[in-house]
């Protein structure tokens, strides 16, 4: 984890948050002379208004109270911590980045890093706010005289579509520094999608252009992405049609069940009621076929980034799991279970690598590899658990499927009939039977400042099999192939351990009893 302080951008007029309170950023210098020259700069989510209709439901014209539960969180100084901490980027396990400079920019903007105007009675400065870090950047010794620095400079979210757009003009934004800066992108979910919603929401498409209309938006759309799209440059705020026209270096992470894109598309913006996604009763035939659209879309797309391009384009790194998940390179480097992460990613283009990671796992909704539990499993933190025996184990069916309730159990059949059961949150075979165990409800939970988590799944074996493990997974993409990992934890099953088949990889297992500390997520 890295600790980050607090400095006002008050110095400069116009980085001025919706309420008109000065603009922040936070900032920790390099910790060691190997991360001297290297510099993370990053722009904070939040989503983002487009209108006077939603910017006044956003933030309250005039009175700035708390209408969505994000504008008080985003209006300048008022709120601020004098430091924060961050992991992730800000804390890789690499000497050069983990000693860097570091700078993070939170968002109160609500306009996706793009604009520079007044409308409604509220500031819109998303650009001049990033000119005004950069500047600090430079003050700070970005780009100082007698050395090459290399600046990461990207975003989550909302902060990731701000930087896609900016990428090809920090160089000119950093002034005389740039002919000393090397400028690499990274950016954290910033792939909009040109689809149609269902039930008469708003589409992504819509938000850019109405947001093009009423912030007048200039400096933004890039040159070439204007040629490649002339009589629509609204397209260049898209990241289906930008990522591709971009000419910096960069790195793209985006998860093709992105969650914001899900809720957007499928629950008319609503996030609480898209964490109910692939429940049975919210995974309608019109929503299936929703996320199947966007699971293909995004591989399609980013394949595109890579494929074909000129040896002597500027490289760029694609990593795509098949999760339902958005933004979190600031917390953590999940990715493709025992083989790459999106930290792997960023190394390679640093290296000057072109390289994709895109999972290919077709067989079930978000079943990717090294995912946060959400349709296959179920989490559980803050529950010790110890492991009786580490084996691998076959990924074939059970030739008796387990009863629960008169009916056959797979993996929804059983997390739901354990959800409608007081006092459960924890599923076990024993005998062919379904025995429910009281364990702590589900939480978001942390291990030495790490989040970690317990999960349930089916495994394929005989009875008295314990299905509680850490961090397994079935799903293989395209570079498992044969690949066994760890163990799931199987009680009586010693003979399936020689049975173990390809395509089920279980990584990761910890072993914990009480007052032990278990092995925890990255």
């Amino acid at each position: 984890m890295a600790t980050l302080d607090l400095y006002s951008l008050e110095s400069h007029p116009h980085a001025r948050c919706n309420d008109g309170t000065p603009a922040v950023y936070y900032f920790r210098p390099a910790t060691a002379a190997v991360g001297q020259s290297q510099w993370t700069f990053m722009l904070g989510s939040g989503g983002m208004c487009y209108d006077q209709q939603s910017c006044s439901r956003r933030c309250g014209a005039g009175s700035f109270d708390v209408r969505d539960g994000r504008c008080g969180l985003l209006n300048g100084t008022r709120t601020r911590p004098r430091n924060g901490t961050w992991a992730g980027i800000f804390s890789s396990s690499d000497p050069e980045l983990r000693h860097a400079n570091l700078l993070f920019v939170p968002y109160c903007s609500s306009d996706a890093w793009w604009a520079n105007a007044s409308r409604w009675g509220m500031e819109f400065r998303g650009s001049a706010i990033l000119q005004a870090a950069l500047d600090e950047a430079v003050t700070r010794g970005l780009g100082r005289a007698g050395r090459n620095d290399t600046l990461l400079f990207g975003g989550f979210s909302a902060g990731s579509r701000g930087a896609m757009v900016h990428l090809d003009s920090v160089p000119a934004m950093l002034g005389d520094a740039a002919a000393r800066v090397d400028v690499l992108g990274v950016l954290d979910s910033p792939l909009w999608l040109d689809q149609v919603p269902l039930g008469g929401a708003v589409s992504r498409a819509e938000v850019v252009q109405a947001a093009e209309q009423s912030w007048s938006l200039e400096g933004v759309f890039g040159e070439g992405c204007v040629h490649a799209y002339p009589a629509a440059r609204w397209k260049c705020l898209l990241g289906q049609y930008r990522l591709e026209q971009l000419r910096s270096p960069y790195l793209v992470r985006a998860h093709q069940y992105d969650r914001y894109l899900i809720a957007s598309n499928a629950f008319n913006g609503s996030w609480n009621a898209a964490a109910r996604w692939h429940e049975p009763e919210e995974l309608t035939e019109e929503r299936r076929a929703l996320y199947a659209e966007s699971a293909a879309l995004t591989r399609s797309v980013l394949a595109r980034l890579t494929v074909g391009r000129p040896r002597d384009s500027a490289p760029r790194s694609v990593f795509s799991p098949a999760c339902f998940e958005h933004a979190n390179a600031g917390s953590g480097w999940r990715g493709f279970e025992g083989t790459y992460t999106q930290g792997d990613a960023l190394l390679a283009l640093k290296r000057g690598q072109s390289v994709s990671f895109i999972d290919e796992c077709a067989d079930a909704l978000a079943c990717g590899r090294g995912c946060r539990p959400a349709l296959h499993w179920t989490a559980y933190p803050g529950t010790p658990f110890k492991v009786a025996e580490r084996a691998a184990v076959s990924g074939e069916e059970a030739a008796a499927v387990p009863q629960a309730r008169g009916g056959p159990l797979d993996t929804r059949g059983c997390v739901a009939a354990c959800a409608a059961s007081p006092g459960c949150a924890a599923c076990h075979f024993e005998a062919g039977a379904l025995n429910f165990s009281a364990v702590p409800e589900p939480t978001n939970g942390t291990v030495d400042e790490q989040p970690t988590m317990l999960v349930f799944r089916r495994v394929a074996a005989p009875a008295q099999a314990t299905l509680l493990a850490e961090r397994e997974t079935q799903h293989p993409s395209r570079w498992a192939g044969p690949l066994l990992g760890v163990a799931l934890a199987v009680v009586g099953v010693a003979a399936a351990a020689g049975r173990a088949l390809r395509g089920w990889l279980v990584t990761r297992v910890g072993e914990s009893g009480e007052g032990e500390r278990r092995a925890p997520l990255l």
